[in-house]
């Protein structure tokens, strides 16, 4: 039997539903686009080391930090995914794009949440510390621009639980070099034009490349397929709290493990030594090989949720054995 499956226009691929060929075909535009980010913090780490040693300190414990407050909200927005995934197999295609805005307007309002909760942290996390002064400074910038990490999750949503793939690895990979250009330029500078910012120059940087990467999601999400009612910005409160209610469970499991993770750098931050730069170099090496278990889950999570729309269960097993090749 042909692997290529040309009579169906509505699937997920060109290759045969739930085949390996259907999993590599939306793999390996999401590995670039999950490990081009992986390179990017990698950079930045790197290009902080040669700046300076007690600024990779305090880049590491506000990465964690801010960390907390990224994930909790795009976990539930990438809840969504399950949602199109789902709508997109059911043919209901007046849905896609009103899923979408739900988490376009969530990840915005979040912002009312996070801004005072995170400023209202910063004297806990960072108080009688050695890199209280850096640290606070890049932890409150990437705060403002909070929202712009759940936002772009909420718009790859809609295009991987479309099948489009590429979408999200060509927008991504772009903007991460546009990220680690900036993050060069304004952490060291090209006086006269351009002062060295060091450690806010990075921050600047990430959120400068990161709402780059918003706009033109937005850009190709509004200019996307009409039947899918992608120009209806509107807060439909089923629809919303459908994805809270599936969002939420993944929420509190994910916060017990941020806490973790933050309660152990609050604590190595009060030792004395060079604990933070060991754990630096660790959760660096860490990043190489952490976007393989990410974009895994995300493909199956696409491919399960669009043949359990179409009812297709046998196809979904199928999906689940072509990701443990």
């Amino acid at each position: 039997m042909s692997t290529i499956a040309t009579a169906n226009k509505h699937a997920l691929s060109n290759y045969r539903a739930g085949s390996i060929g259907e999993t590599l075909a939306l793999f390996f535009p999401l590995l670039l686009s999950v490990f081009s980010g992986s390179i990017m913090h990698f950079c930045d780490r790197l290009f902080i080391s040669h700046y300076s040693l007690s600024s990779l300190k305090a880049l590491t414990a506000a990465n964690y930090y801010i960390l907390f407050f990224q994930l909790i909200v795009a976990r539930i927005v990438t809840t969504s995914r399950v949602c199109i995934g789902r709508s997109y197999g059911e043919k209901n295609f007046g849905k896609l794009g009103p899923y979408c805005w739900q988490m376009i307007w969530f990840s915005i309002l979040s912002m009312g949440i996070t801004l005072p909760v995170g400023f209202g942290l910063i004297p806990m996390l960072f108080q009688n510390t050695d890199i209280a002064l850096e640290g606070s400074a890049y932890f409150k910038i990437l705060l403002f621009g909070n929202f712009l990490f759940p936002l772009g999750t909420a718009l790859s949503s809609y295009f991987i639980g479309l099948g489009k793939t590429r979408v999200v690895a060509l927008t991504t990979f772009a903007a991460q070099l546009v990220n680690i250009g900036l993050n060069y330029l304004l952490i060291f500078g090209a006086l006269p034009i351009v002062p060295s910012l060091g450690i806010k120059g990075a921050a600047f940087g990430t959120v400068f490349a990161q709402a780059l990467l918003c706009l033109a999601l937005l850009f190709l999400f509004l200019n996307g397929n009409a039947s899918h009612n992608v120009r209806k910005p509107l807060i439909h409160w089923p629809l919303l709290k459908e994805v809270l209610f599936l969002g939420i469970p993944r929420v509190i499991g994910t916060c017990a493990i941020l806490i973790c993770w933050n309660l152990v750098v609050l604590l190595i931050t009060r030792l004395e030594g060079d604990y933070l730069l060991v754990l630096s170099i660790g959760s660096s090496v860490w990043l190489t090989y952490s976007p393989l278990t990410t974009t895994l889950q995300q493909v199956i999570t696409s491919q399960v949720s669009f043949y359990r729309g179409q009812k297709e269960y046998a196809t979904i097993w199928r999906s689940i054995r072509s990701s443990l090749y």
